[in-house]
């Protein structure tokens, strides 16, 4: 589980790097999308097992669970759910979808709250497991907080800096968001460039 996890995690920082260089490649936005859903998969589902090493093979054996406390679980499940629901905001802001800072903010708040339990509890107990929750939080939590803290359209500007009718596309529709042509004008915009790219 560990393994697969630093090998998703190690994927997912180096794509979302080349997304904010070269976000017009041909790949970028389909392996950012499912390094980035998997990732949030697998906190989801198997954060329980991630934040108290229990290997994927063990999950359904009682014996896994027996030195592990009843409050340890539904916290790594809490802290899995939440770090689930940041990583989503992540994908879906620098994919540029609706509701991206909706699930940024809601799983940031999330995310800050348990790690402030998370570091009482350490400062008590000096575990390990709040150690495992705290470096996943400061990771994506801080890539959370610049993409909460970096305006929409400063973004874009990082992300298209070398096409400028793609920036002015963009600038439009955010200012008049209800308007599904100007979002039609954003498509068009990025199959132009697509084709280009393909066509170099």
């Amino acid at each position: 589980m560990k393994k697969t996890e630093i090998i998703i995690t190690t994927l997912t920082v180096i794509f979302l790097l080349l997304k904010l260089t070269l976000n017009y490649f041909p790949g970028i936005n389909v392996f950012t999308v499912l390094l980035l859903s998997l990732l949030s998969l697998l906190y989801f589902h198997l954060g329980f097992a991630v934040f108290n090493n229990i290997r994927l093979r063990k999950i359904f054996k009682k014996e896994s669970y027996k030195n592990i406390s009843t409050l340890k679980i539904f916290g790594s499940i809490a802290a899995g759910l939440t770090l689930s629901i940041m990583i989503m905001g992540i994908l879906f802001k620098v994919m540029h979808w609706p509701g991206a800072s909706v699930n940024l903010i809601f799983g940031f708040t999330g995310v800050l709250i348990i790690s402030v339990i998370c570091i009482i509890k350490y400062l008590k107990v000096k575990s390990s497991y709040y150690t495992k929750i705290l470096s996943r939080n400061l990771v994506f939590g801080g890539i959370a907080f610049f993409l909460i803290v970096i305006p929409e359209i400063t973004w874009i500007e990082i992300s298209y800096n070398d096409q400028p009718t793609m920036i002015e596309a963009y600038r439009k529709a955010l200012a008049d968001p209800e308007n599904a042509v100007l979002w039609q004008d954003i498509e068009k915009e990025r199959e132009r460039i697509y084709q280009e790219t393909e066509n170099n």
